[in-house]
């Protein structure tokens, strides 16, 4: 999100909440995670869509995201939460 117009549009469409996917749970996605919370988003990352090299560390990385934005959550609950399940 560094150096690029997306946090700008996200703002002008309305959009003030992020669900993050992706790899690797302790890198990419912790460090993207942090710099949206930063901007003022509200970030939520999917536990079930992410991951790591190996467990450990992917628990771990989950475990600091819960700590540092609005919360983990799954798949199915981001789904219930957008209507689409």
């Amino acid at each position: 999100m560094a150096d690029c117009p997306l946090p700008e549009w996200l703002d002008e469409q309305g959009i003030d909440t992020l669900f993050l996917t992706g790899v690797a749970t302790n890198l990419v996605v912790e460090q993207t995670a942090r710099h949206a919370t930063d901007l003022g988003f509200t970030v939520h990352p999917v536990s079930d869509c992410v991951a790591a090299v190996n467990p450990e560390t992917h628990t771990g990385s989950l475990a600091n995201l819960e700590l540092t934005t609005a919360g983990c959550r799954t798949a199915d609950q981001v789904l219930d939460l957008i209507g689409s399940h």
